[in-house]
């Protein structure tokens, strides 16, 4: 037997150890608990799309929603500064 397969060999059995331990947590959570987890690793194998904002307003208006609020609900966490691309100055010059 080959070092490579040696060390494949281990990376399997080290795999299977982790995939047994992850099903055993999963297994004592509650169904909505197994629901947020799929959701996770659904998120993390499925890859980003980043859109425009061409291309978000060319999209019916649910589909972009769903997108939007998938978004949000995902940077919920998240610290955002906001601020003003005009002021009020600026727009009452234009009227």
């Amino acid at each position: 037997m080959g070092y490579n397969t040696i060390v494949m060999e281990q990376e399997i059995v080290a795999m299977n150890a982790i995939e047994q331990k992850i099903l055993e947590k999963i297994s004592h959570l509650e169904a909505e608990q197994q629901q947020r987890v799929l959701d996770f690793v659904e998120q993390l194998t499925t890859p980003l799309r980043h859109y425009t904002a061409r291309e978000l307003m060319q999209m019916p208006a649910h589909e972009r929603n769903a997108i939007i609020r998938a978004q949000l609900e995902q940077s919920v966490d998240e610290d955002f500064e906001t601020f003003e691309a005009y002021s009020e100055e600026d727009l009452d010059a234009t009227i």
